[in-house]
């Protein structure tokens, strides 16, 4: 690799462990900046509740680090929206997410509307069907954005 890049990647590299919750919510309250958590979701009843239930619990409701959790739910035939809603999060369907513009279900279209329903300054995105995984995955994303917002 070369020298340089190999200097910027050690510089860019950060690790989960490296931005504690406290150290987070400072330097959110120093750049003034609102976040988004943004959960695309299709047929995702299984185990949405497991992942927007945690960041709920963790980042909204014990910490005020995330100002919104929001599920876009594109097209689910399951009972995805109210898994997600008792959970805790703001579910909008794809398909009634600016309508005119059409609908295209999946992944793609849930990322481009979710940034027509949030609000936040920093977006962090995150699957509905991880099973393996814990906040820290959002923090440890936040990390960086918040300390260099360059």
């Amino acid at each position: 690799m070369d020298h340089r890049a190999e200097a910027w990647y050690r510089r860019r590299t950060t690790h989960w462990q490296e931005w504690p919750l406290d150290r987070l919510l400072e330097l959110k309250q120093r750049a003034g900046a609102q976040i988004s958590v943004v959960i695309p979701a299709r047929n995702e009843e299984r185990t949405v509740a497991s992942v927007v239930g945690p960041l709920h619990r963790a980042l909204v409701a014990d910490a005020p680090l995330v100002d919104e959790l929001v599920v876009i739910d594109s097209d689910s035939t399951d009972g995805t929206a109210d898994a997600a809603l008792a959970a805790g999060a703001v579910v909008h369907r794809a398909a009634e997410v600016a309508p005119e513009l059409g609908a295209y279900p999946g992944k793609g279209e849930a990322l481009w509307k979710s940034l027509l329903v949030t609000r936040g300054d920093l977006l962090v995105f995150v699957d509905a069907d991880l099973t393996q995984w814990g906040p820290h995955f959002v923090t440890g994303l936040l990390g960086p954005l918040l300390a260099e917002p360059s």
